[in-house]
């Protein structure tokens, strides 16, 4: 039987400097990339962050969801703290009571324009810390009375309003 190659060895060439750097930055790529790694803060973190937490004193709770960061492979999902609340304020005492609190804390007022969802909040309001976010929304009497619904709490209430910090 007559060979095909003609002068092989048996053995592969070694490979170059140059293959092994490529191949090396692509297995580290991988590596970091699905490893896992927490891109966001954890929400033990989340918490420490002065004001992160706030909840206006005489506010009638309707529901506290707070979640954990996760990692993806889009880079993952933030820690995050949502309220759902009821108060008797009028939304702008609710919004200056929130603006005086976050602001002694250092969280500074984002002037970016708040997108809010017409049928669920009627405005939005936001402050930022080291990376943070802190939204208020206000909602409107319809997403108001569904929450105090879903929470066995009574309709009507004057101002109702969701926290939302990342």
């Amino acid at each position: 039987m007559r060979l095909l190659w003609s002068g092989y060895s048996g053995c592969p060439a070694a490979p170059s400097a140059r293959s092994v750097l490529i191949a090396t930055v692509l297995a580290t790529s991988l590596v970091v990339g699905c490893s896992g790694a927490q891109p966001h803060p954890t929400l033990d973190e989340l918490r420490a962050v002065p004001g992160a937490t706030l909840t206006l004193p005489d506010a009638l709770e309707y529901g506290r969801v707070a979640t954990d960061s996760m990692p993806g492979p889009d880079g993952g999902t933030p820690a995050s703290i949502k309220v759902d609340a009821c108060t008797n304020r009028r939304a702008t005492e609710l919004m200056a009571w929130f603006d005086r609190q976050l602001r002694s804390v250092g969280w500074n007022r984002d002037p970016a324009t708040h997108d809010v969802d017409p049928g669920l909040y009627t405005s939005g309001h936001a402050w930022v810390r080291e990376g943070r976010r802190f939204d208020l929304l206000l909602d409107t009497r319809a997403n108001a009375d569904r929450l105090a619904a879903a929470a066995n709490r009574a309709t009507g209430c004057p101002t109702a309003y969701r926290t939302l910090v990342q």
